[in-house]
C-alpha cells in the first residue's frame, strides 16, 4: 500500500490560451475547508484553468518539502507552471496550439519529518502529444512507498479524448454497495466491444466530483486514493459496474444541486505501465508514463 503525499494536478485544454486562477485550501480529514492563512504542514492549493480543470496540490507529514518548481518547455520556450515559492503560480499562460512535443521540468527539494537531512531530486521528462486531444491532464505525485522504504516521484501525462458512445453511465442514488463507503454511486454499462480499464486499478472506476455554486462549477473533489484493494471483475462488452468518487465515496447525503462526475478510463490495463528513472538519491526513485485515456463527463441533478 502507498500512501499519497504529493499531488501536482495539470489540465490543458487544447486552445490557444487559458488562465489559472488560484484559491488556496486547508484539508482535514479528507474534508476541503476554506482558509484565508497559508498553512505550513498539511494543505492543498486549487487553481483552475479556464472552465476545465484545476491544480489541486497536496502535502502529507511524511515528508516535508521546502521547495517545489514545475516548468513545460517547449523548444527554447520555457513555461513556468509554479515557482519554487510554495503557493505562487503564474496567472497566465499561451500554448501553442499546433506544437506536440513538450518537456516537463520538475525541480523539487525536500526533507523527512524527523530527520534533519535536506535531499533534492529534479528531472526532465520529454513526451509527444498526438495534436487531436481535446485535453491533456499532467500530473505528478509523490508517493511514499513503505514496502521498498523509499520516497517515488511519479509523472503521469494522460492525452486525453472524448468518452466513447457505448459506455453509458447513470446516477443510481439507491445503490449501497457497502456502509463502509459513501456515494454518490453510478451504473456503468459498456455497450461498446472493448473492454474498459480504470485509471488507477484496472477493475474499479474511480472519478471526481464538482457541485454547481451558483452559477459556477466548484472544484474537484476526489477524495483518499487507496490502491490496497481486492481484483474483481472488469467492465467487458455487455457486463455493468459501480463508478465511484474517489476510492471511498464522498457522501450519502447530497444537497439539491446540479453535480458533475467525470471519469477518465482507457481501452488497455495502462496502470502499471511504468518508466523507470532512477536518482542519485538510493532512497528515490521517478516513475513516469503516457497513456491515453477518455473523459466521460456526466452532469446530474439531485432534487
Amino acid at each position: 500500500m502507498q500512501d499519497p503525499i504529493t499531488n501536482y494536478e495539470l489540465r490543458i485544454t487544447r486552445k490557444s490560451e487559458f488562465f489559472l486562477y488560484i484559491c488556496r485550501k486547508i484539508r482535514s480529514n479528507y474534508e476541503t475547508k476554506n482558509c484565508n492563512t497559508f498553512p505550513v504542514a498539511f494543505h492543498e492549493f486549487k487553481c483552475v484553468c479556464s472552465n476545465s480543470g484545476n491544480i489541486p496540490f497536496q502535502f502529507a507529514q511524511v515528508v516535508e518539502p521546502t521547495y517545489i518548481a514545475a516548468y513545460l518547455k517547449e523548444g527554447d520556450n520555457k513555461i513556468e507552471l509554479l515557482d519554487g515559492s510554495a503557493g505562487s503560480f503564474i496567472r497566465g499562460l499561451v500554448l501553442p496550439a499546433g506544437v506536440t512535443d513538450y518537456t516537463l521540468s520538475v525541480e523539487f527539494n525536500y526533507k523527512i519529518e524527523g530527520s534533519g537531512t535536506s535531499y533534492k531530486e529534479s528531472i526532465e521528462y520529454p513526451f509527444t502529444l498526438a495534436g487531436d486531444e481535446t485535453e491533456v491532464e499532467i500530473t505528478l505525485r509523490i508517493d511514499y512507498n513503505y514496502s521498498e522504504n523509499k520516497v517515488e516521484g511519479k509523472i503521469e501525462v494522460l492525452p486525453c479524448y472524448p468518452s466513447q458512445p457505448g459506455l453509458k453511465i447513470e446516477y443510481a442514488p439507491l445503490l449501497n454497495e457497502n456502509p463502509d463507503y459513501k456515494g454518490p454511486f453510478f451504473m456503468l454499462t459498456n455497450n461498446t466491444k472493448e473492454t474498459i480499464y480504470g485509471r488507477y486499478l484496472p477493475y474499479y472506476y474511480w472519478g471526481t466530483l464538482r457541485s454547481q455554486t451558483k452559477s459556477e462549477w466548484g472544484p474537484d473533489y476526489f477524495g483518499e486514493l487507496d490502491l490496497d484493494f481486492a481484483e474483481r471483475s472488469l467492465l467487458t462488452p455487455g457486463s455493468v459496474a459501480v463508478a465511484t468518487v474517489g476510492s471511498f465515496g464522498y457522501s450519502n447525503d447530497l444537497e439539491k444541486d446540479h453535480y458533475r462526475f467525470k471519469l477518465l478510463y482507457s481501452t488497455e490495463d495502462k496502470t502499471n505501465s511504468w518508466e523507470i528513472k532512477d536518482s542519485q538519491n538510493k532512497n528515490f526513485t521517478w516513475k513516469c508514463k503516457i497513456a491515453k485515456y477518455y473523459r466521460l463527463v456526466y452532469v446530474f441533478k439531485v432534487e
